[in-house]
């Protein structure tokens, strides 16, 4: 059973800017799941989709804490991709995802996690 706490935010982006919602949060040490439509609002703001998640890497960068994004893929399942501060090994991203899996699955349901390093897209 987890013990970690969550908050759940639901933003109106075309009156407050994603990035400055993000950022704010991530930089408060809260570690920061993105829904797949945050992302997309993220994507919007930003110019597309690739700008979103270099933006995405730099702030987890910037906080030394992945940043993530869950994808629901079924009524209960999702993947949550991880995007891993530059410079953090496979392993310790590995390590970082293991003691996150079950604040994720209590969030979002059984999640499938992807561990995006500098060298691998490898499942946690």
């Amino acid at each position: 059973m987890s013990t970690a706490r969550a908050l759940r935010l639901t933003v109106d982006t075309p009156q407050h800017k994603p990035t400055n919602l993000i950022g704010h949060v991530a930089r408060l040490g809260v570690p920061v799941v993105l829904t797949a439509r945050m992302l997309l609002d993220l994507s919007e703001e930003l110019g597309d989709y690739e700008r979103a998640t270099a933006w995405l890497i730099e702030l987890a960068t910037e906080t030394g804490k992945p940043a993530a994004v869950n994808v629901p893929t079924g009524d209960d399942t999702s993947t949550t991709v991880l995007l891993a501060p530059r410079g953090w090994s496979d392993e310790k991203l590995k390590g970082w995802v293991g003691g996150m899996h079950e604040e994720l699955a209590a969030l979002f349901g059984e999640a499938s996690i992807r561990a995006w390093g500098k060298d691998s897209t490898d499942e946690a």
